[in-house]
């Protein structure tokens, strides 16, 4: 035999390795025995011809049994010998040869075998024997899984270390790849179907404190391995009646009235994780400085960071970046960008159960079905390309229309600095109640609160989308009627612009300027006449003076009376 037959690295061949051997050994079958690892292998797929696909049968075949002085009934003898040897490992270590491997502790079985010069697929078949029954290993979604605090989580460094705990000094990466690759890949005790298998019945969530039966609204008892848990938010149940004062204060100044209860149902909604029974997403629009930002930063507080992605709608198409969500509870979006959203399939997909390609990195493409809420917010709302009624039937629309601010002096509402901090470091666990009894009212009611049509939906988005567009069609006029004294019949810019303010100051979106303003009455077909001129216009004193006038369009007086209204109940 040759040195380098005689030094192999132990490790796992495959058919097309075993195949080469041979070849490079004119075929010679002797060559397999003398391998230090393929004879192993020969011996695991003759062993187990299903779960190898055969292998073995195409070895033989690549042999030509006529021109070797091997006969294939000896080949097939050596190799049973191996197989009977290997059978009998079970048993090595105890003085009457057998030995109830489960029991021992980890010290006992390192100390129980002799691990000098023992094969590395010997050692992994005794370390399977005891992790199988005292460690919680489970292998789903072509990932290796460990129990840990309550939840699966995948983990197979943790692997080499309850491997390194059994072996000591013994133990060796090649040890490692032939449990996970041999035994916990391979094997009906190690294999848990992903959606079949893993994550709470519904109307479940874990807690820091146990499993919380939403609909009951009371910890069961503690989480267990085969509750097949994968979400645990990090906020602690503190029972139904946990105080969040600033919270609910918080969401009185910040939400539409007829939005406060969408949002907690939609938050209750998240904590169902691993499904996603109503196909609804939320936006939440509003301009700058107006909380969302509070909002979505409590919400993934008491989630758990580490169960919240941020992947815009606009990336919902990526198949590669989509895998994590399986493990999320909600996807939460801060600011969505403008422009266009060229697709919308993929978006409707995962808000509506369906199955959907996902890839991981270095992992086979499957199929799954999305379980993370999506929530996004928009200070202007991108345009869609191809949107459909399905697409606007899937969201919830909720204003934040007040505006916050450090200056005392500007006419908006003051901003409380540290609210997001002290309701995260005081009130998390109420805010899980408040959540839990917005559940419980979806769970109850069957939809949400005010649930409005996909119809009403597409012209609210359409209005969110181009405000100022908005305000023209609604509100500007053609004609030059006597709107103020002394403006020989025309209405002034700036007038024109502050009612503008007014209108924008109560829709979900941030200043624009007077120019922006200007520009679009000019580009408006509709008003091919209407352009700036130079007149005099009242001071404001009782006198006159030159200013800038809309000669051909105007705001009548019903249309100014409605913006001053809706100026009125914003405030």
């Amino acid at each position: 035999m040759s040195s380098e037959l005689e030094t192999d690295v132990q490790t796992d061949l495959g058919p097309g390795d075993i195949a080469d051997l041979l070849e490079e050994h004119d075929g010679k079958p002797v060559v397999l025995l003398q391998h230090n690892q393929a004879k192993y292998d020969l011996a695991e797929w003759k062993d187990n011809p299903v779960e190898n696909n055969f292998a073995w049968n195409v070895i033989l075949g690549e042999v030509n049994w006529h021109g070797v002085t091997m006969a294939k009934s000896d080949f097939e003898d050596s190799v049973d010998k191996i197989i009977a040897a290997s059978d009998g490992d079970n048993d090595v270590g105890a003085d009457d040869g057998s030995v109830d491997i489960p029991q021992l502790s980890a010290a006992e079985f390192q100390a129980e075998f002799d691990w000098n010069g023992m094969q590395d697929r010997k050692m992994a078949k005794l370390c399977h024997e005891w992790i199988v029954e005292n460690e919680n290993i489970i292998f789903s979604n072509d990932t290796v899984l460990l129990f840990d605090d309550g939840i699966w989580v995948p983990d197979e460094p943790r692997v080499a270390r309850i491997l390194q705990e059994l072996l000591g000094g013994h133990y060796g990466n090649n040890v490692k790849e032939e449990y996970i690759n041999g035994y916990v890949k391979a094997h009906d005790e190690y294999r848990v179907d992903w959606d079949d298998g893993m994550g709470l019945d519904p109307g479940m969530t874990a807690v820091e404190n146990g499993l919380l039966d939403l609909k009951k609204g009371e910890i069961i008892r503690d989480l267990e391995p085969d509750d097949r848990a994968i979400v645990k938010l990090s906020t602690t149940w503190d029972g139904i009646d946990a105080e969040c004062e600033e919270w609910e204060n918080y969401l009185r100044t910040s939400v539409e009235a007829n939005g406060r209860p969408v949002l907690q149902e939609y938050v209750g909604l998240c904590l169902d994780t691993g499904h996603y029974p109503h196909k609804k997403a939320l936006m939440l629009l509003g301009g700058g400085d107006n909380g969302k930002g509070v909002f979505e930063g409590i919400v993934t507080k008491m989630l758990g960071n580490n169960n919240v992605s941020n992947d815009d709608l606009r990336d919902m198409g990526n198949q590669f970046g989509l895998q994590r969500l399986r493990t999320m509870a909600a996807n939460i979006n801060s600011d969505i960008h403008g422009g266009k959203i060229k697709e919308t399939s993929m978006f409707k997909k995962l808000t509506g159960e369906d199955f959907v390609r996902v890839e991981g990195k270095h992992q086979t493409a499957t199929q799954m079905k999305n379980p993370a809420k999506m929530i996004f917010a928009a200070n202007s709302i991108p345009s869609v390309e191809d949107a459909q009624r399905a697409f606007y039937a899937r969201w919830l629309l909720v204003q934040f229309p007040n505006r916050f601010t450090k200056n005392p002096d500007d006419g908006y509402m003051n901003a409380d600095l540290s609210l997001e901090a002290r309701i995260k470091e005081n009130e998390l666990s109420g805010v899980l109640a408040w959540a839990v009894k917005g559940y419980q009212r979806l769970n109850e009611q069957g939809h949400f609160t005010g649930t409005h049509t996909a119809e009403y939906n597409r012209e609210q988005w359409t209005n969110y989308q181009d405000t100022t567009g908005t305000f023209i069609r609604n509100y500007i006029q053609q004609g030059n009627p006597v709107v103020d004294e002394g403006a020989n019949g025309r209405m002034p810019v700036d007038q024109v612009f502050e009612l503008y303010k007014k209108f924008i100051s109560t829709t979900p979106t941030g200043e624009k300027s007077k120019r922006m303003l200007n520009n679009y009455i000019t580009a408006d077909f509709r008003y091919p006449d209407a352009e700036t001129v130079v007149d005099s216009i009242p001071d404001g004193e009782g006198g006159k003076k030159a200013g800038r006038v809309w000669d051909g369009i105007y705001v009548p007086k019903e249309a100014r009376d409605e913006i001053s209204e809706q100026y009125k109940e914003s405030l």
